[in-house]
C-alpha cells in the first residue's frame, strides 16, 4: 500500500507500517487522527511530511498527553504505561445517574 502502511485486518481506520525496529500506528476518525511511533524525531519528521503531502492542510500536535474524541491519551514513559481515560463521558454518567463523587465503587484499584 502507499507509503509502504497497510491497513489492518480488524479495523480499516487503523494503518501500520514495520520499518526494521519502528512500527508506526495510525488511527484515524473523520476529520483527526492519532499518531502512535518510536520517539525518533528524524523518523517522526518524516512520517508528518507524508502526511503533509497527502493531505492540503494538518495540524500535528506532538507531546506525551494528547486528547482525542473525547478520550485522553498519556504517555508516562518512565513506568512505561499508556493510560486512557474519558473525563467528559465519566462526568456524563455521574451527572445522568447523580451519583456523589464519594459514592463506594465496586472497581478494584488495580485491575491489571
Amino acid at each position: 500500500e502507499k507509503n509502504h502502511y497497510k491497513t489492518s485486518a480488524k479495523d480499516k481506520c487503523v494503518v501500520m507500517k514495520r520499518t526494521e525496529a519502528k512500527v508506526p500506528f495510525c488511527a484515524t476518525t473523520v476529520d483527526d487522527c492519532f499518531f502512535v511511533t518510536t520517539n525518533d524525531e528524524k523518523w517522526i519528521k518524516e512520517q508528518i511530511k507524508i502526511l503533509s503531502d497527502a493531505y492540503k492542510a494538518i495540524e500535528v500536535e506532538l507531546g506525551d498527553e494528547q486528547g482525542l474524541i473525547g478520550m485522553q491519551v498519556k504517555v508516562d514513559r518512565v513506568n512505561k504505561h499508556v493510560i486512557l481515560t474519558q473525563p467528559k463521558f465519566v462526568q456524563s454518567g455521574i451527572d445522568i445517574f447523580k451519583v456523589s463523587k464519594g459514592a463506594p465503587s465496586p472497581a478494584l484499584n488495580d485491575m491489571m
